[in-house]
């Protein structure tokens, strides 16, 4: 069947772009896929109908198992109705550049979901450290994603909140053998890990590209894009999503992606979610633009993200890496591990972590108003790992001068025996310029509420710095730069290494000349051989 278009139809809610013909069956870039218009959406005069139109066409595409094709549309405004379920998604999702305009006056709702079925597997926890389910017979062979559970909690409760943290762990099989690890040991008494899998053995690559999405200011319930759950190779690219300032609205998560791997974002850009980022009549009330909930491999590249609550909230998220994006915060809420930043502009707010493991990397990255790493002191889950900087731009304001800020460090010890001692990352600074903005007069690697002492003494091994630049603010002077604001006590001596750096103050003028100001360096640390080592030093002294 053919459905011949007219060389040019404007209707008020559905745009339609000329082309030569709509066909019900055709092949797009090598996949099969069917279109909303041979399903009746023409016809559809209302955002309802248009809806089930939609409806209609992504359950047949599910059931003769190919993908959608929204070429040749330009514009869609729907109607949330009242028994809406999202729309199904299958391997391929291109909506040609279609623009979305969303009302919904009806329940908070997915407008498209995939999702692969879970079995329950029983799994030892000396296998998952060691990756090998070759004495299971539904993990032995093909490609399986195994996806663990422990039902320990790894923090009972959140300081502030009524729910704490569980740790979980998503792994790719290849005939019974597991590429990734677990973040953390589950050879413990205390662990109880629980299994489920799925076979993705053949699976294609999930697509979903070229939409945008508009919410509309007149809705009263949340629109959330997309959900995928359970999936291996996710590529979601060339997507725009639209929110409207709306003071009443909260807790978004306008893309969630759970218990997946191998998760590429490109070219996609976020302006504003539902939540709110300041005190006022509605005060702070959180929201995210991307939600991550036990992901392995996730990449993004070219995001471009703004987000009064920020644009991310994640956990148990494993392997990041973010490249040539602009946005104003990352983080893992809890439990994840090695992050790879480079070319990002953070901008605003702050990436905060709690028990990450591994390293935190960020290379040629600009910070502007912005705390790299910002510890979730609220989870008590201090845990060893890196954070380095390679040739990275700091632009210091008054109330955002440290790079590392560690909350209020408590006496509580964590039940959990993996968090029983507490860490603070080791630092590696390589080439790194540091811009006082504001008048901004001090600058601090540490960042802490209140000292370090007695019960709470940490683990913190060495700070390394090897080319360091400080300008001034204008004619204000740097003051001082200090490794830390607050005395922390360590278990043992940092092994504090700075070199190459030079602070450039302006000029004191007197009745004898100009003279350098020198700034103080300062570690409020118990430093390995009782002194920093500093050396190639200009403009600052111990």
């Amino acid at each position: 069947m053919r459905t011949f278009l007219p060389r040019l139809l404007v209707v008020i809610a559905i745009t339609l772009i000329p082309t030569a013909c709509a066909s019900s069956k055709y092949a797009h870039g090598g996949n099969r896929v069917i279109s909303p218009l041979a399903y009746g959406l023409k016809a559809a005069k209302t955002g309802e109908e248009r809806y089930d139109v939609l409806q209609r066409t992504h359950q047949e595409a599910e059931r003769l198992g190919v993908g959608v094709s929204y070429a040749g549309i330009k514009k869609i405004q729907l109607a949330i109705p009242k028994n809406a379920k999202s729309l199904p998604i299958t391997h391929y999702s291109d909506f040609a550049g279609v623009t979305f305009l969303v009302e919904n006056k009806q329940k908070n709702m997915y407008l498209f979901a995939i999702s692969a079925e879970l079995k329950p597997v029983d799994v030892r926890g000396v296998d998952i450290d060691n990756g090998d389910f070759t004495k299971y017979d539904v993990l032995k062979s093909g490609e399986k994603l195994l996806i663990i559970n422990d039902q320990t909690p790894w923090v009972k409760q959140r300081a502030g909140h009524d729910y704490g943290a569980t740790r979980k762990e998503v792994m790719l099989l290849k005939n019974g053998k597991s590429g990734n690890g677990p973040v953390k040991s589950y050879c413990t008494s205390t662990t109880k890990p629980a299994g489920q899998y799925c076979d993705v053995t053949g699976a294609k690559k999930i697509v979903f590209r070229n939409i945008t999405f508009n919410r509309s200011a007149g809705s009263t319930f949340k629109t959330y894009l997309v959900r995928i759950s359970n999936h291996y190779d996710v590529e979601l690219s060339n997507i725009t999503i639209n929110t409207p300032d709306s003071p009443g609205m909260y807790g978004d998560r306008a893309i969630r992606i759970e218990n997946s791997a191998k998760i590429s974002l490109v070219d996609v850009t976020i302006n504003g979610t539902y939540s709110r980022g300041s005190d006022g009549e509605y005060g702070k009330k959180y929201g995210y633009g991307i939600s991550l909930e036990n992901v392995y491999d996730f990449n993004a590249r070219n995001l471009y993200a703004r987000a009064n609550w920020g644009v991310f909230g994640n956990n148990n998220v494993q392997l990041v890496h973010l490249e040539d994006c602009d946005i104003n915060r990352f983080d893992i809420h809890c439990y994840g591990k090695d992050i790879y930043c480079k070319n990002v502009n953070f901008v605003g707010l702050y990436n905060q972590y709690a028990s990450v493991y591994g390293t935190i990397q960020y290379d040629k990255c600009i910070f502007t108003d912005f705390t790299p790493v910002l510890n979730g002191g609220s989870y008590n889950a201090y845990v060893e790992h890196e954070v380095v900087f390679n040739d990275c731009v700091f632009n210091a304001t008054p109330r955002k001068n440290f790079l590392i800020g560690i909350g209020n460090v408590k006496d509580a010890i964590n039940p959990r025996y993996e968090l029983t001692e507490k860490y603070l990352p080791n630092v590696r600074i390589k080439n790194m310029v540091v811009n006082m903005t504001g008048g901004t007069g001090d600058f601090f690697v540490f960042y802490g509420k209140k000292k370090v002492e007695g019960a709470t003494h940490v683990g913190l091994s060495n700070i390394t710095i090897d080319g360091l630049t400080i300008n001034s603010s204008g004619g204000k002077p740097v003051k001082q730069m200090m490794l830390s604001n607050i005395e922390i006590g360590t278990r043992t001596p940092v092994d504090c290494q700075i070199k190459n750096v030079t602070v450039n103050n302006p000029q004191t003028k007197s009745l004898l000349g100009s003279s350098r100001q020198y700034v103080q360096l300062k570690s409020n640390l118990t430093v390995k051989g009782g002194k920093i080592q500093l050396r190639n030093a200009t403009g600052i002294v111990q």
